[in-house]
């Protein structure tokens, strides 16, 4: 669930910075910022492998940290727009022939309640339904081909669901036919890490479906999260060590990968800065770093970060991307902290998404600076930090960038 406002213009719930890491590493429910930076996560109230009658439970609570997460809880927590992403594949991954019709039955029925609570509740809906079954460790079902065709039938009665007059107003259906699944009930290559839930590329392929959804129902986004004055250190690339090519500051560093030609190129009417990483077989990464001082930024406040990312095959083998990873990290005196973007994630799976072209951008949450330790150190750097892992089965060479960086006070 999130904001889909400026938001300045909403009240923050900013995470607060300790001296240990904070942040989320959950792909998939975190990506739709990528497409659509307007869209602030505020909240993730959802529980794995929870079925759809688990959802209804009143006293429903997050494992571990004891947090409510009940459907009223979410209403109270009164987010613009809720994504709802419980099909769900938890309903129908086991059934046998003999018992497929009375699960769909259940489920959609289930379904049903749900968003009939979250409407009364004065809620928006974009109801994605059920993503795949299948191929993958987890996808384990002796007979397959049932469970797709039950998350095919259980995805029409929701698409069906949607115009219904006691939702029409309320609720959107976006149909992952043909980007997550096949016309089967089959996820697609590359969609999903294990055959239930989705990769790196997955989660990014939802996120666009998502975004043209609220485009198309709420308005477009401005393309910028955080609005105001850019704190960011030479954000426009115009200081360079070497002119036009390596930004003031700015580094890019491989593992077990050769990196050259560090550039500021304009793309897509963005200024990017772009490396080139040289992959051999196996597993290697490329890093890029931006720095920025914490200068006139005291205790207690709240900072927004944002930047644009992009990934591109220039030759060679197409690799598999297995680690996202975009962070903050902030240097004060008497601590340091690093500040994760929601959906940072790592992928062990040999079934991890190709890395032909992938791009979109990184918002971080709004993250409230400490109350202790308040004079800020000037003399380390602060930095933004985006690495890319790769596995590959032969040599390759990738162009990954950053561009447009964001360090706003909100």
């Amino acid at each position: 669930m999130g904001r889909i406002s400026d938001s300045i213009a909403v009240p923050i719930n900013a995470v607060v910075a300790g001296t240990d890491p904070v942040g989320i590493n959950e792909f998939a429910a975190w990506a739709l910022p990528t497409h659509y930076p307007m869209a602030q996560v505020i909240g993730h109230f959802g529980i794995d492998g929870q079925d759809t009658l688990l959802m209804l439970a009143a006293d429903r609570t997050a494992p571990y940290t004891g947090q409510p997460m009940s459907i009223q809880n979410l209403i109270n927590a009164a987010p613009n727009l809720v994504i709802l992403r419980g099909g769900s594949i938890n309903d129908v991954k086991d059934v046998s022939a003999s018992s497929a019709a009375a699960a769909v039955s259940n489920c959609i029925a289930n379904h049903r309640e749900i968003l009939r609570r979250m409407v009364a509740g004065g809620l928006k809906v974009l109801d994605c339904g059920i993503f795949g079954y299948g191929d993958g460790s987890l996808a384990n079902n002796s007979n397959p081909t049932v469970a797709r065709n039950a998350l095919l039938q259980v995805n029409a009665a929701l698409a069906a669901m949607a115009n219904e007059a006691d939702f029409r107003n309320s609720v959107r259906f976006i149909s992952p036919l043909n980007t997550l699944h096949d016309s089967s009930g089959k996820f697609l290559p590359g969609m999903t890490i294990d055959g239930l839930h989705l990769s790196l590329a997955g989660g990014l392929a939802l996120a666009r479906l998502e975004a043209d959804a609220i485009t198309a129902w709420l308005g477009a986004g401005t393309g910028t999260a955080y609005p105001g004055a850019n704190l960011m250190f030479n954000a426009a690339m115009t200081m360079t060590d070497v002119p036009g090519v390596t930004p003031t500051g700015f580094s890019a560093t491989g593992s077990n990968a050769a990196v050259s030609n560090q550039l500021v190129e304009q793309i897509g009417g963005k200024t990017f800065f772009t490396a080139r990483g040289g992959l051999p077989s196996g597993s290697s990464s490329v890093v890029m770093r931006l720095p920025f001082k914490l200068a006139g930024l005291g205790a207690n406040e709240v900072i927004g970060c944002e930047f644009d990312f992009l990934c591109e095959r220039l030759s060679g083998s197409t690799p598999r991307l297995t680690e996202f990873d975009a962070r903050q990290r902030y240097v004060w005196a008497g601590g340091t902290v690093t500040h994760y973007a929601g959906y940072s994630a790592r992928a062990t799976s040999a079934a991890t998404t190709t890395a032909a072209s992938l791009s979109g951008r990184v918002v971080f949450l709004p993250l409230r600076l400490p109350a202790s330790g308040a004079t800020f150190d000037s003399a380390n750097q602060s930095e933004l930090w985006l690495n890319l892992g790769f596995g590959t089965s032969a040599s390759s060479v990738v162009k990954v960038g950053v561009g447009n960086p964001r360090l706003v006070r909100v």
